[in-house]
């Protein structure tokens, strides 16, 4: 995974003046890219009869490139109070490309973990993180999976 930073996922999302915080702006929509996975981009105008529009993706480095995309491959952008949710199923739209943001936006925050429903989905740090103590373990002993915030002392 590259981080969110580097892939200027976390700071990619435009913020619209006079839109609340927690809508998603109703034109911007994640893409699929060949080196990023996904990336957002703006649509511009819709083409014909809408299925194909003109769109300013955002790349990495805070570069930006018009592109005529099909807006089938297009998918919808999660509102911004939503980034970062501890289980996935807690998204308005989950599907690949919100579910890989979720995962990185987390991961940038040093929190590795991140439920999907039952499941514990890790990413390696690739560092020592404060989150295995055995004050830690106790928390978790007894309770059902989705009480305490995604940690392997769930499962």
């Amino acid at each position: 995974l590259r981080s969110a930073e580097q892939s200027g996922m976390l700071n990619a999302k435009p913020k619209p003046a006079g839109k609340k915080k927690d809508a998603a702006p109703a034109d911007v929509f994640w893409f699929p890219h060949d080196t990023e996975g996904y990336v957002l981009g703006d649509v511009l105008d819709k083409i014909g009869h809408g299925d194909i529009a003109r769109v300013r993706l955002h790349l990495p480095e805070g570069e930006t490139r018009v592109e005529t995309i099909g807006m089938a491959m297009a998918r919808p952008v999660n509102p911004p109070n939503l980034d970062g949710v501890g289980d996935n199923t807690q998204l308005m739209h989950l599907h690949e490309p919100s579910l890989l943001h979720n995962v990185r936006y987390r991961y940038e925050k040093d929190l590795i973990y991140t439920y999907t429903g039952y499941i514990l989905i890790a990413v390696n740090p690739y560092k020592q993180l404060p989150c295995f103590a055995d004050g830690d373990m106790a928390e978790y002993i007894g309770k059902s999976i989705g009480v305490r915030p995604p940690h392997l002392f769930a499962i």
